[in-house]
């Protein structure tokens, strides 16, 4: 959680390249055949590419609003026992965190939204654990992962913007998980066709 002081400063210098970005993902939604998607019992991805201009983009500002949303949504206790964080984004020049987090970015169609604070999650297939908070309404998700394994969703890790200047614009080329909300289970970005096949598959196996 970040003081409302410190929630507009941070406002100010971020928000815009994040609205920027939302509004480019919402159009590529709005273009996506979701329904179609979501009958799949495998995942898509989009590849989204924004070129630099005169205005922008600005990696650092895009990644560091992104932060500021996790910490704003989140209980206090992660801004008390992870203060780097919070340091970060007050420090809009400030450049580099320790490799102890992670940052993903996928599209997100919903259609429920989640924020869950600090959590632990599973990977049955991969055998992983992770601890994570996750920010998932659409048209993206954001997902910050703490002293874990690396590549807890299938989308992009967006950690490296955190090394761009506050000034510097670069290329942005991004391939992007299309993920559904459709459970109250974080980074569970599954078709209803892939909870449906699952659902089924658990109950062929009940004696």
């Amino acid at each position: 959680m970040l003081c409302e002081r410190c929630n507009n400063l941070t406002g100010s210098w971020y928000a815009g390249e994040l609205a920027r970005a939302a509004r480019a993902g919402a159009r590529i939604l709005l273009e996506t055949p979701l329904q179609e998607f979501d009958e799949l019992t495998e995942y898509r991805w989009a590849q989204v590419r924004i070129l630099r201009t005169e205005t922008t983009p600005h990696p650092l500002r895009l990644i560091k609003q992104i932060i500021t949303m996790i910490l704003a949504t989140s209980p206090p206790e992660l801004t008390q026992n992870e203060p780097e964080l919070g340091d970060f984004v007050l420090d809009r020049d400030r450049t580099g965190l320790s490799n102890r987090f992670h940052f993903y970015l996928a599209l997100f169609a919903g259609p429920h939204a989640r924020s869950t604070g600090v959590v632990g999650a599973m990977d049955f297939d991969r055998g992983r654990q992770f601890t994570l908070v996750e920010v998932a309404f659409p048209p993206f998700a954001y997902v910050m992962t703490i002293d874990s394994d690396p590549d807890p969703i299938r989308s992009v890790d967006i950690t490296e913007l955190t090394t761009i200047g506050y000034g510097q614009r670069a290329d942005l080329e991004l391939d992007l998980l299309i993920g559904f909300g459709h459970t109250a289970w974080p980074i569970d970005y599954r078709t209803r066709a892939m909870i449906e096949q699952e659902r089924a598959l658990a109950d062929s196996h009940l004696p």
